[in-house]
């Protein structure tokens, strides 16, 4: 079907050279190579305000609810003419969104129309609409007929207040739909461009603030009161993937929840771009006027990037506080009774993170420098489980020193696996150890796994493995 549209919005189309009408005119048609040297437009895009607009659709099935659709978010009256309707049109006109008539079509239908789409199965239909409506000069669309319609829908992707539609001249709807799905895959890129250009001329509603706030390692009983009331009264929530709907179930009814999910793109996925994406949507949201609470999981200042937040909100005058949260280490330690010192085994504890920034040059972590007779933390180690392995090894850390890998710490789900350096990766792999995990190394790891060995009938017990090796 010859669908290229989402919205009648604010449209772009391959672009003919610039110049006046007279030149272009006088140009030849063909360039030196033979190929064409403008684009002849049969179809000129433009940008119809339908807002209030009467809109008649002819017709009741699935393709008449599409079109139906895209001209009710563009803010038309619409009036939709079939004895039947499928189920999508039946609902919109119960909830009183368009008004149906249940007739068939007649010339009287296209009285005060200012605009008629023809979407009935029969093109003899589709044909009387088509020259009734030209008789009455009423622009008409008849769905995929372009020779019977004075204008065609565009392939459109919309975001914010934006909306790019992609026009082939009604010849090549595919590619069409191609490039809109390329622009989709790119939205946010877009948006950050968009929002970069126009905030210099928009002035920041009163009130607007963005709240970093630390949502702990899972459990919401291990939220903070002030985390806790943020959520609550938050007009916008922007939370990690992996902050648990538990958690999100203590804010308001009205609050606005975006869910962070990681990109299958790698080059997307924790880079620097997608953090300008986050940035600025914060920035977006606080220049409304709004509340925004950017929830990270455990604290916002542990590999959670809110340093660089921070800093980007205050160069663009954005109010913002830092709520902190109990850290995953933390947390996930106590649940499983691991010590992070102990006056016979560990008299410092060091945190590293499993995953360094994609962006960095070269590694940052000094591996040969960490201390063997403490506790080492490792955030997000599941993916690199097997060059982590590598790394601690290489830097003199016996193959025998004790593991524990801890999944969705805190949480009803969580996982504990207990076991030995040299086999950390073979563990991870064996066990589908997923995320969010925390690693702990060091004796501190052993005296966890004596603790728990020694709570008969534990729920906690029953979920923890040993492999000692």
């Amino acid at each position: 079907m010859r669908d290229e549209a989402k919205t009648p919005s604010c449209l772009a189309a391959p672009s003919s050279k610039r110049g006046s009408r007279e030149s272009r005119l006088n140009q030849p048609n063909h360039s030196r190579e033979g190929q064409r040297d403008y684009m002849e437009l049969h179809y000129l895009p433009i940008g119809f305000n339908l807002n209030g607009k009467k809109v008649l659709v002819v017709g009741g099935g699935k393709v008449a609810a599409r079109k139906t659709d895209k001209l009710l978010l563009a803010g038309a009256k619409i009036t939709v003419l079939s004895p039947l309707l499928c189920p999508s049109l039946k609902e919109l006109s119960n909830s009183g969104m368009i008004e149906h008539k249940n007739l068939r079509f007649s010339p009287d239908a296209l009285r005060d129309a200012d605009l008629i789409i023809a979407a009935t199965s029969s093109r003899e239909v589709n044909a009387k609409v088509s020259a009734l409506a030209r008789e009455k000069k009423v622009p008409v669309c008849v769905v995929d007929d372009p020779s019977l319609s004075d204008f065609i829908f565009l392939a459109t992707s919309s975001f914010g207040d934006f909306a790019i539609a992609v026009s082939t001249d009604g010849h090549h709807p595919g590619i069409s739909s191609r490039i809109r799905e390329f622009v989709d895959d790119h939205k946010d890129e877009l948006e950050i461009r968009v929002i970069s250009g126009r905030r210099p001329q928009e002035k920041r509603e009163k009130g607007g603030k963005v709240y970093l706030v630390g949502a702990g390692p899972g459990n919401p009983e291990l939220l903070t009161l002030r985390a806790l009331a943020l959520i609550k009264n938050a007009d916008v929530i922007i939370k990690d993937y992996l902050v648990p709907e538990e958690i999100i179930r203590c804010s308001g009814t009205s609050a606005k929840v975006i869910s962070l999910r990681p990109s299958e793109n790698r080059a997307i996925h924790g880079s620097k771009f997608r953090q300008q994406y986050l940035n600025h949507l914060m920035v977006r949201f606080a220049m409304e006027g709004k509340k925004v609470v950017r929830l990270k999981n455990g604290d916002p200042f542990v590999f959670g990037r809110g340093g660089e937040e921070v800093e980007y909100l205050v160069s663009q005058g954005i109010p913002v506080e830092v709520v902190p949260g109990i850290t995953s280490a933390l947390g996930a330690a106590a649940s499983i009774f691991l010590p992070l010192t102990h006056r016979k085994f560990a008299s410092s504890f060091t945190v590293v993170t499993g995953q360094e920034d994609m962006d960095k040059e070269r590694e940052t972590t000094d591996w040969q420098r960490l201390p063997q007779n403490g506790t080492i933390v490792a955030y997000m180690p599941v993916k690199n489980a097997s060059g982590l392995q590598k790394r601690f090894i290489e830097a003199g850390f016996p193959g025998e020193t004790p593991v524990a890998i801890v999944e969705k710490g805190t949480h009803p789900s969580q996982r504990v696996f207990h076991s030995i350096l040299q086999k950390l990766s073979q563990t991870v792999k064996e066990n589908r150890i997923g995320s969010p995990a925390i690693m702990f190394i060091g004796e501190t790891a052993r005296v966890s796994s004596n603790t728990l060995e020694s709570l008969q009938g534990s729920d906690l017990k029953q979920r923890t493995q040993v492999s000692w090796g």
